[in-house]
């Protein structure tokens, strides 16, 4: 059995189709954090301009900004855990097949 083989048995060596789902998924767990946590940034900076609910506001979107932080560090962890060597690996051997081959 060679190398490649090995690879795609252990699940490590993707194919293109689960290789653009592992990247979108990817894009996804990083960006979905992102816009919660700007949203919570406008939130807590719009609490000055409300004066009747700004005390309200202003917890509510430091509620959702420090949330949604902790969940982009998790997610930013799995990722290079878990998604990040399948798509490095994946790109090494698009560039250079060859190295793969058992000799």
């Amino acid at each position: 059995m060679n190398d490649i083989e090995e690879l795609r048995r252990r699940g490590l060596l993707v194919t293109d189709k689960k290789y653009k789902q592992l990247l979108a998924g990817t894009l996804l767990m990083v960006i979905l954090p992102c816009v919660f946590f700007l949203i919570g940034m406008f939130l807590a900076m719009y609490a000055q301009y409300a004066p009747q609910y700004g005390y309200e506001i202003f917890i509510a979107g430091t509620i959702l900004l420090i949330v949604s932080l902790v969940i982009l560090l998790f997610n930013l962890a799995y990722a290079f855990l878990q998604f990040l060597p399948r798509l490095r690996l994946y790109q090494d051997y698009k560039k250079h097949p060859e190295d793969f081959e058992q000799i």
